[in-house]
């Protein structure tokens, strides 16, 4: 049941990952809507402990100086950062009743501390909907549930237009020019388990609204992602209580299976960019994949970075991640590693959580802290003064000097706070 959980958790993960936004659910700030409050009877927030308006409450010593307390019972769901200073935050208040809880954006500013509301409501995309614009802006490609098929719709008149036709299409691709993307095609094969249809990779051509079904192996396929654009593709294929992941190489017209495993509770990725490789980490070690699926780089997880962090001297390679962890701190107790891997846009710097993964009563490390390394993953440093409670609520900033976290404490469980690291 634990494996089953697990596997719900990491697939909810992989559709976050590979699903795509729309512009729907990210309304434009207008001048009147920035002038109102988030919580007009609140008191404004402070980066100071010290400050007045705060004097009279009991306010946890925080691991760094520079944050935004958000109001009581306001959770994060999401952070877009605007600058350095500036973030676009999608804030759910759950100050009353559950069935009233709602939902809306605010702008915060981390210079001036404070929170402007702009849209009371957020609009979302329908359930079983979405959406992915060409990277031109000419064409937006549509599916859905219950309709055959991915539509096309041009953005200048709004026509909208069939172009494939199996229950079961989805996840479009696109090349970087526009002029087609690649898909899940649905061979109408059910799965069954719950799996689905079984689907292949196929490629539809805009100028001649021809589909081509590819020679790539037919089975359950999760999701798509540019590795390389228009070269290398990052494929989910993994079911169930199993995470998998596999290299397509277009050029070559290989796939490689990176990943098969249903040990679900240490497995990351993330894409660099810039190096077109993919970086995992799964027990005990990072691997760097390249475009063609081929090792780059192997290390092992840091070590000795604070108490927390030190090698459990039973720990072997290949071994029971739960009778054998990696780290002291996780033997007898919870699941302890790295997690929540990003890279700077500038693609200098590789940054992730370290400590528990998730939270169980038998944790012994109380949350996590972040550490930043060179981008292959070398001279990693802890940022944090102490542990804190986070879900992967945090960005970099696009000039890549800072990093915004969302994250709770111990202590005040029921506040959030919005906090700024400096990476210089």
């Amino acid at each position: 049941m634990r494996k089953l959980v697990h596997a719900g958790m990491v697939l909810l993960l992989i559709l976050a990952m590979f699903g795509c936004t729309s512009t729907k659910d990210k309304p434009v700030p207008t001048e009147e809507s920035h002038k109102v409050d988030v919580i007009p009877e609140s008191p404004p927030a402070s980066a100071d402990p010290t400050d007045p308006a705060d004097s009279e409450a009991e306010i946890p010593v925080l691991p760094l100086k520079e944050y935004v307390e958000l109001p009581a019972k306001h959770y994060v769901e999401a952070i877009e950062a605007l600058s350095d200073s500036e973030l676009r935050v999608k804030l759910t208040d759950m100050q009353t009743d559950i069935e009233t809880n709602r939902s809306y954006w605010a702008l915060i500013d981390m210079n001036t501390k404070t929170i402007t509301k702009t849209d009371d409501i957020v609009e979302e995309m329908p359930p079983g909907h979405w959406e992915v614009e060409s990277p031109t802006g000419k064409w937006i490609a549509e599916w859905d549930m219950n309709t055959p098929g991915i539509w096309g719709i041009a953005t200048d008149t709004g026509d909208k237009t069939q172009w494939t036709d199996s229950d079961g299409d989805r996840n479009p691709l696109w090349l970087s020019d526009g002029s087609g993307f690649y898909y899940l095609h649905s061979t109408g094969v059910n799965l069954g388990d719950g799996a689905g249809f079984e689907a292949t990779l196929a490629y539809y051509d805009i100028a001649t609204r021809k589909s081509t079904v590819l020679s790539y192996e037919k089975g359950f396929w999760g999701g798509l992602r540019w590795l390389v654009p228009d070269v290398s593709i990052v494929a989910t294929n993994g079911f169930d209580d199993v995470i998998g992941l596999k290299i397509i190489h277009l050029p070559e017209g290989t796939e490689k299976q990176i990943i098969d495993t249903s040990n679900l509770d240490y497995l990351d990725y993330a894409i660099h960019k810039e190096a077109g490789q993919l970086l995992i980490t799964d027990y005990g070690k990072f691997a760097w994949y390249d475009c063609k699926g081929d090792i780059a780089n192997l290390l092992e997880w840091p070590v000795e970075l604070d108490e927390s962090t030190r090698k459990n001297p039973n720990y072997v390679e290949g071994g029971n991640p739960y009778e054998q962890p990696f780290y002291e701190s996780g033997v007898n107790g919870g699941r302890v590693g790295p997690h929540g891997l990003q890279f700077s846009p500038d693609g200098k710097h590789l940054s992730y959580l370290l400590g528990a993964i998730g939270e169980s009563i038998d944790d012994k490390v109380p949350g996590v802290k972040m550490v930043i390394s060179h981008v292959d993953g070398t001279d990693p440093a802890l940022v944090l003064d102490d542990y804190v409670r986070m879900d992967r609520d945090y960005v970099w900033s696009p000039s890549s000097k800072r990093i915004f976290i969302a994250f709770s404490t111990d202590e005040a469980r029921e506040r959030t706070y919005i906090g700024r690291i400096s990476v210089e």
